[in-house]
C-alpha cells in the first residue's frame, strides 16, 4: 500500500484495495462539492447525486468537468478539482 491518502492498490486477487487513511472514501461530499457537481450536472445535463462521499464526488466532478470542457473551480485546469 502507499503512504498517499485513499490510494488503490491491488490485491493479490487483481482487486482493488483502498486505504481510507482521510476518510474521503466514507465521509460525506462537502458542500463546496456538492455546489461544484450541482453546475456541472446543470452544465451536462446528468442527474445530480447527494449522497456521494467526497472521495467519489471528486472522481464525479472530474469525469463531468472534462465532459463539459470546462474550468469549473477556477483552478486552471479541467478535469481538476479543490481538495
Amino acid at each position: 500500500m502507499s503512504n498517499i491518502p485513499a490510494a488503490a492498490a491491488v490485491s493479490g486477487m487483481g482487486m482493488a484495495v483502498v486505504d481510507d487513511v482521510d476518510g474521503s472514501e466514507t465521509t460525506a461530499m462537502t458542500s463546496l462539492q456538492a455546489d461544484q457537481l450541482r453546475v456541472l450536472c446543470e452544465k451536462t445535463g446528468e442527474v445530480f447525486q447527494e449522497d456521494l462521499t467526497q472521495a467519489q464526488a471528486k472522481r464525479r466532478f472530474m469525469e463531468l468537468e472534462e465532459k463539459a470542457g470546462v474550468d469549473v473551480d477556477g483552478d486552471g485546469h479541467v478535469g481538476h478539482t479543490l481538495g
